[in-house]
């Protein structure tokens, strides 16, 4: 049912850049489980209270991940030797094809945000 409700976008909603602070924060507080990358939407949504699911590439989720530490807030990452490989806010160039993010599947994904809703 979830998988035919995010196929029809019954329950899923995309953001535009040209929303406002206070307009996206509004809308996240509604949200039950927020998707995300490893950026400043998943730190407002763990203020919040909001399950997340993040998707961390080359960055730490040591580091920059969700704070502090829940079974609310799961991180997807891939076991690949190079990472991470940003560091000292510099990324460094990639002789792996980006396989941090390549290797994780959008079923693993869908996985990890049906078991947390």
């Amino acid at each position: 049912e979830l998988y035919q409700n995010i196929k029809n976008k019954s329950s899923v909603l995309r953001i535009y850049p040209d929303f406002t602070l206070s307009q996206f924060s509004a809308l996240l507080a509604r949200c039950k489980l927020l998707l995300t990358n490893d950026g400043g939407p998943l730190h407002m949504a763990v203020a919040l209270g909001i399950k997340t699911v993040s998707i961390f590439g080359p960055v730490s989720e040591i580091v920059y991940g969700p704070y502090p530490a829940s079974r609310n807030h799961i991180v997807i990452k891939a076991d690949v030797d190079c990472r991470p490989c940003y560091q000292n806010f510099k990324m460094t160039n990639c002789e792996q094809d980006k396989q941090c993010l390549k290797s994780i599947t959008s079923e693993e994904v869908f996985e990890v945000v049906r078991r947390l809703l």
